[in-house]
């Protein structure tokens, strides 16, 4: 169930469009701080689940977005009983090229979130299906481009 709860809530594969646009005032600032070793553990249970399927590489987002507990993709259920430690919605964390030993022994390729979110559209499925791709292709070109992006994790205190 922790495993599901995390993987739900720290996940979110890209495929259809970019995040939506924010304001300046709303953009959260990248920590100057490393993940800790807690932190990067927590993202290899979630990247090793990933692993499972039949990707054989992973474009992360290079950089974490914020939890939003209460967004489209969270389980209300989750956090249940938990007496969670703050979190700030203001901050989120950059990816190092030293993390990725300790996040997975797949092939990670970091990504500018932005730059991953435009290939993104370049590759969506109706895109490509109506530039002659048969719906396998499309599909399977789909994923192959998908950005997998993490959330800033809130552990229980």
């Amino acid at each position: 169930m922790f495993v599901k709860c995390v993987f739900l809530t720290l996940s979110l594969i890209v495929f259809v469009g970019a995040a939506a646009a924010q304001n300046d005032a709303s953009v959260p600032v990248v920590s100057l701080s490393p993940l800790s070793a807690e932190q990067l553990s927590v993202y290899h249970a979630v990247l090793v689940a990933r692993s499972e399927e039949d990707q054989p590489q992973i474009n992360l987002a290079g950089r974490t977005v914020p939890l939003n507990a209460n967004g489209p993709s969270s389980d209300k259920n989750c956090g249940k009983g938990l007496d969670m430690e703050p979190a700030s919605a203001a901050t989120v964390h950059q990816f190092r090229l030293s993390d990725l030993a300790q996040l997975s022994s797949r092939k990670i390729t970091l990504m500018d979130p932005e730059r991953g979110g435009k290939n993104v559209q370049e590759n969506d499925p109706e895109r490509t299906m109506r530039n002659g791709s048969s719906v396998e292709d499309a599909v399977r070109n789909a994923f192959a481009h998908g950005l997998f992006t993490l959330s800033e994790i809130q552990f229980d205190k």
